[in-house]
């Protein structure tokens, strides 16, 4: 098996595949680190998505991405980068999402949207 950091070379040497190999390895991982901070399947979801794309950013650019012996393991490195998502997470504004008082096409069916509780409101 290749290790992360193999993967992380070729990667940088421009093999896409092995970025998604990585991805596939610790996406489970991710997902539950995030669920377990915000209890909501769709908040960690976007999460995961948005760490990765940050980790990904940031080593596709071969002039400013950090030396493979620098970041010790991908995965030291992605948790980091998923701490600071999280971080931003708790300062970004409360979002909303839609209320469905009756399922959609029943007559008189009312929806509305409805402020979600950051974990940083809810205390």
């Amino acid at each position: 098996m290749t290790s992360d950091l193999e993967l992380l070379e070729q990667f940088r040497r421009g093999n896409r595949s092995a970025f998604h190999k990585l991805v596939r390895r610790h996406h489970v991982r991710l997902l539950n680190f995030f669920y377990a901070l915000t209890g909501n399947r769709e908040s960690a979801e976007e999460l995961t998505r948005t760490a990765f794309l940050r980790v990904h950013a940031e080593f596709s650019d071969r002039r400013s991405a950090p030396p493979a012996e620098r970041c010790a393991t991908f995965l030291k490195h992605l948790l980091q980068t998923a701490y600071l998502c999280w971080v931003d997470y708790l300062n970004s504004p409360p979002r909303s999402v839609p209320f469905v008082v009756a399922p959609a096409g029943t007559p008189g069916a009312m929806t509305q949207n409805l402020p979600l509780l950051s974990p940083a409101a809810a205390q």
